[in-house]
């Protein structure tokens, strides 16, 4: 007897502003392990909206870092 085996792929959320978001795109893509080309996952794809928030959400956290040289200032305190 051969039975067939049915694995469900997760689905992974992006991360924007500190919080998962699904996509709303309706449309996932896969995700690969380099090594084995193994598909172990699926991502959604993001809507123009998301991306655009995405990108917002970067640059706030961006602005929100220490400068370089700030951080050097820190280590060698």
């Amino acid at each position: 007897m051969n039975a067939a085996v049915t694995t469900e792929l997760k689905v992974i959320d992006h991360w924007i502003g500190g919080r998962p978001v699904p996509g709303s795109s309706g449309r996932t893509g896969p995700v690969y392990n380099p090594a084995t080309g193994e598909q172990l996952a699926a991502v959604p794809e993001m809507s123009t909206a998301q991306t655009t928030a995405a990108v917002e959400a970067a640059s706030r956290a961006l602005d929100d870092h220490a400068s370089a040289e700030q951080r050097q200032d820190w280590l060698n305190a």
